[in-house]
């Protein structure tokens, strides 16, 4: 087709989609939105469909012969269902008598579909070839349930219907299955959680994908039902009906409500991905904080309270919630062809056979036997969940949903119950896991009826660039890991969780270390110091068990802090530390409270380079309370060349450097007699180790960090030693998906080259800085987590001023702030530097030029220069 016949097209389709969408862009109060956007959203759906319908027939027409008969086309997918957003991809089928009729024709279509601008997924076969395709390949198979004929020949309309009940029929159970392992290797990412921080709305769990899943397993269940109306794509000829399930399912009511409340939910979803759509201008699935922005808006919210942002989040994760719950019920009445039971304190637990499961199957405590009102009694449903902890059993999903909906009309306090209180303390000072336990408890409602504070962290997103989950599933994550940690062999944390298995003190500050975070206070720790001692005297925790809570509720961010920012080599350091926690106990639970609640945080947070470091400081702190030897000392057996490199270092690189790393940093060492300075890639996962030896000499680290800048790389943390003798060993951590697009070997070379660059003098940094900068300016802004400003204290260490700048990252800003200290005449005798998102938190331990602490006139200057910086 010739362009100016495209681009007539493209104009009118575009006019056509802004108008199809144009009531569901209106801003509008949230309530009012849901509430009539869900009225017009189906046929505004449904108009777009038929819209592009009109453009793939002018398409296929102007390339196909006039009445050949031979191909047809056919919408399938979503676009086949048509629940076509503003900007999904196009999925169609090309169905032809024989093959090679299909490929130059087809080609032709979409390579005019590309044109116009639509994302189009292809496929093309004969009657013959999707037979064979939709009998191995289950998302083909799915894919073309909702097949639509846009146009050509009936016939293959019909043809097309009957390669899919066939295939279906022969299949029905394998289809099935595969569509479960599918959804579970989907959610392998998110850990098969809905509560993350950036929801993907289709593809995530309680997605609608996910939902589509349903579904089909609502159907297979109920083929005589045809789903929850009469409109369900899936139903073609009945199926269903000849896969021999049983017509009879335990709980159908149950099953029926629950899908209706899913189907509900997938409407709000759909509404929300249309939207999203439409403020993105673009394909967009996953909800971050830039469109949540954008979509508060659109629904009268105000996105600069924050507390709007929340509520709109939570809309989506209850939505997904009612997917995802209805989706186990689902799963659960397909495995109740053939159990076997047993009873366990007057409980009936099943074992139901692992059609759709891979590995050993799990039982679970039924609902048979149980009379709802029995559910009222809070020690009632304790017992439950005790005899599924201490027989490793699960919550049958309907059972749960029992238990939720009786807990919501429950007006008491379930520790009022003594009986209950006192299950509740005994699930938590069990010797074993109780992760599983606890969830279930949380997901049927009885957690926040035995807490009633979590249930303000219930679902409570932390909207900042470091935390990946809800308030709510952070805890609970927090309290997994201790279980996690236990398994751990050849590890101290391993050895540490173990010896602490069952302490009940450990377990509560870990479900309860974040409990303030749904109080408006100045600090979540400090919301937290008012509302925990309240819940210990509710729970009856004794004195001893009260007292450790609130010390590792108190603290439980000091270590992870002081890694992080401070020189942990510090004596002044190390003694307010040890200061602090005083004995043995309290410094291991601190230790395991801060690596549960960091490893928590997201996937990949607890790195094994701060892991390093935590122990370290650990060790040494131990060293100090029990007045055993320095855990510093180098080991016996290490060579003389390591050893003579270290002795030149602070204690800090020590403590922070494996052995390993050390005896490669003596060959660097080595290298200076005949080069001017030696470079060390290490890699550490997802970061690379970017290790630099050169002589000291002024702006030096501002020269390394602003290498590794013009190179191209993002740092995401950094530490800089200077040695006794002038040598200076400075690693810098940068992203590797920051140099991405050059690879790792072309990086380095970047950076050697221009870090030998600035050493010759043969340009000034800052004209470098100027000339870069608009090719790596970032993207987006996102929020910061730490209120931006610049602190310059004396009391920190005993030789030197610490300097530490909080504010938003930029290009080259580590090079910037050194050039500042640099420019001033100090020196940095340690800096460390992190990266959270968008936001830096830099460390600096400086003296002036005779090697003392800065006077007050020059912290003046220096405060105002970066403060300059800070505000730009």
């Amino acid at each position: 087709m010739d362009i100016e016949r495209l681009q007539s097209l493209r104009d009118e389709y575009e006019s056509r989609r802004a108008s199809c969408f144009e009531a569901l862009a209106v801003h509008s109060p949230l309530k009012t939105a849901i509430e009539r956007k869900h009225r017009i959203l189906r046929h505004a759906l449904e108009t777009h469909a038929e819209i592009v319908d009109g453009i793939v027939r002018v398409l296929f027409e102007a390339r196909a012969e006039s009445g050949n008969g031979k191909c047809s086309v056919f919408a399938v997918g979503g676009y086949g269902r048509r629940e076509l957003c503003p900007y999904s991809d196009l999925d169609i089928l090309f169905l032809a008598t024989e093959l090679d009729e299909v490929p130059e024709f087809a080609g032709d279509v979409v390579r005019d579909l590309w044109d116009l601008g639509f994302h189009v997924g292809a496929l093309a076969h004969t009657g013959g070839s999707l037979e064979s395709t939709v009998a191995t390949d289950s998302i083909t198979l799915e894919t073309t349930l909702s097949a639509r004929l846009i146009a050509g020949s009936k016939e293959h309309e019909t043809a097309l219907r009957k390669i899919i009940a066939e295939s279906l029929r022969k299949r029905c159970d394998g289809f099935v299955r595969d569509k479960i392992l599918e959804r579970e290797k989907r959610h392998a990412r998110d850990k098969d959680t809905v509560l993350v921080k950036e929801p993907n709305l289709k593809d995530g769990p309680g997605g609608l994908r996910d939902f589509r899943v349903n579904e089909i397993l609502f159907e297979y269940l109920f083929p005589d039902v045809g789903g929850t109306d009469n409109n369900s794509t899936l139903r073609v000829d009945g199926i269903f009906a000849d896969s021999g399930r049983p017509r009879r399912v335990e709980g159908k009511a149950d099953l029926v409500q629950s899908q209706k409340r899913a189907k509900s939910a997938c409407e709000f979803l759909m509404l929300m991905r249309t939207a999203l759509h439409l403020v993105s201008a673009r394909k967009e699935d996953t909800l971050d904080i830039h469109s949540l922005h954008a979509l508060a808006s659109l629904f009268g919210l105000k996105p600069e309270r924050r507390g709007d942002l929340e509520i709109l989040l939570q809309r989506v994760y209850r939505a997904a919630s009612e997917i995802f719950d209805s989706f186990r019920l689902l799963r659960s009445a397909t495995m109740k062809d053939s159990v076997t039971s047993s009873r366990a304190g007057g409980f009936v637990i099943q074992w139901p056979p692992a059609l759709f499961s891979p590995g050993k199957p799990a039982g679970a405590i039924v609902a048979k036997g149980i009379r709802k009102r029995d559910l009222e009694s809070a020690s009632y449903v304790c017992a439950i969940f005790v005899v599924a902890l201490e027989n490793r059993v699960d919550v049958d999903p309907r059972l749960l949903g029992w238990i939720r909906a009786r807990q919501s009309a429950s007006k008491t306090h379930a520790c009022s119950e003594p009986a209950a209180r006192d299950a509740f303390k005994r699930i938590l000072s069990h010797k074993g896991p109780i992760d599983f336990v606890v969830r279930r408890m949380h997901e049927a409602g009885f957690l926040s009826r035995l807490i009633p504070e979590f249930l303000d962290v219930t679902m409570l997103p932390k909207l900042d660039p470091y935390h990946s989950y809800t308030v709510d599933e952070h805890s609970l994550r927090a309290l997994e890991n201790i279980d996690r940690f236990a398994l751990e062999q050849d590890s101290l944390r391993g050895a540490l969780a173990r010896e602490f298995e069952g302490c009940l003190s450990l377990r509560l500050a870990l479900l309860l270390h974040d409990i303030g975070r749904g109080k408006l206070m100045s600090t979540h720790d400090e919301a937290g110091m008012f509302l925990i001692p309240e819940i210990l005297a509710r729970l009856e925790v004794s004195e001893d068990d009260a007292r450790e809570v609130l010390f590792l509720a108190r603290h439980h961010l000091e270590m992870s802090a002081a890694v992080r920012t401070r020189d942990i080599g510090d004596p002044a350091l190390l003694r307010s530390f040890a200061g602090m926690v005083r004995t043995e106990r309290r410094l291991a639970l601190l230790l395991l409270i801060t690596i549960c609640d960091v490893e928590a945080v997201g996937p990949g947070t607890l790195t094994g380079w701060q892991m390093d470091l935590l122990e370290s400081l650990y060790r040494r702190a131990l060293a100090t309370i029990t007045g055993s030897e320095d855990p510093a000392e180098l080991p016996a057996d290490i060579d003389d060349e390591t050893r003579s490199h270290a002795s030149k270092l602070p204690a800090g690189y020590l403590y922070e450097t494996n052995t390993d790393a050390m005896k490669a940093h003596a060959k660097m060492r080595t290298e200076l007699s005949a080069e001017e300075f030696a470079v060390l890639a290490m890699d550490e996962g997802s970061l690379l180790g970017l290790w630099t030896c050169a002589r000291d000499r002024p702006r030096l680290v501002a020269f390394i960090t602003g290498a590794c800048s013009l190179a191209g790389g993002n740092i995401v943390s950094a530490t800089f030693y200077t040695g006794t003798d002038g040598t200076v060993f400075d690693v810098i951590r940068v992203e590797k998906k920051s140099y991405s697009a050059i690879g790792e070997a072309a990086f380095v070379s970047r950076y050697r080259k221009h870090f030998a660059l600035l050493l010759e003098g043969g340009e000034e940094l800052r004209d470098l800085i100027d000339r870069y900068r608009p090719r790596y300016n970032l993207a987006k802004e996102l929020p910061l987590s730490e209120t931006p400003g610049v602190r310059i204290r004396d009391d920190v260490s005993d030789d030197c001023t610490l300097i530490e700048v909080i504010c938003r990252d930029a290009f080259a800003l580590l090079a910037r702030l050194v050039l500042v200290i640099a420019d001033a005449g100090c020196n940095i005798r340690f800096a460390k530097v992190m990266t959270r998102g968008q936001t830096v938190f830099d460390t600096f331990y400086v003296t002036n030029a005779s090697g003392e602490k800065l006077a007050a006139d020059a912290k003046d200057e220096i405060r105002e220069r970066l403060e300059g910086i800070v505000d730009e």
